[in-house]
């Protein structure tokens, strides 16, 4: 379905339309479910953020700004959902509180330790500078193209250029990561 044809479906949906509403959350579902994928490691976190998104979408759809591109409002909405879902898994972890039972793949995996490290810098990266983490996060997370990121936030593509440009290298500073390639 087209840009155009998505707007259409939201339009009909957020006016009250029952059949327009579920086959819009029936149509976004696999990108809110991929979105959320990136930013959480465990399957039942990732279903938790996308069912917490499609409510958020169903639930203020109706007050979206008509001028706004469906996916240029449903990208904040999503990306949203999934950092509170990290945020309460992060805080359920470092309180200790962790379901029992389960085999955590967080506590198994060198990739996914390194996958909570990326995500626990881009938070403080988003305390700091939230302009540049919601550069990155469309860009290398949510995998928008520059234009679209341009269409999303309202600012010219330079200016996204150069927030993910700075978002990168600050994400090097606070993950330590330097050009430390073994001499030839």
């Amino acid at each position: 379905m087209t840009g155009a044809g998505l707007d259409a479906l939201a339009a009909a949906a957020g006016s009250g339309d029952a059949a327009a509403m579920n086959a819009l959350l029936d149509r976004v579902r696999p990108v809110v479910l991929r979105t959320c994928a990136r930013f959480l490691e465990v399957p039942e976190d990732v279903e938790d953020a996308a069912q917490e998104a499609l409510l958020r979408i169903a639930g203020t759809l109706a007050d979206r700004p008509r001028a706004e591109s469906f996916r240029a409002w449903m990208y904040p909405v999503v990306v949203n959902a999934a950092r509170q879902r990290f945020r309460v898994v992060h805080r359920a972890e470092v309180a200790g509180v962790v379901p029992g039972d389960l085999v955590d793949p967080r506590r198994t995996s060198a990739i996914a330790g390194s996958r909570l490290d990326l995500l626990s810098a881009l938070e403080r990266l988003h305390v700091r500078q939230p302009r540049l983490a919601e550069a990155l996060v469309y860009r290398d997370m949510c995998k928008l193209g520059y234009e679209e990121i341009a269409d999303v936030l309202g600012v010219p593509l330079s200016t996204v250029k150069s927030r993910i440009h700075d978002a990168r290298k600050h994400m090097r500073a606070d993950l330590d990561l330097t050009d430390t390639a073994p001499p030839s």
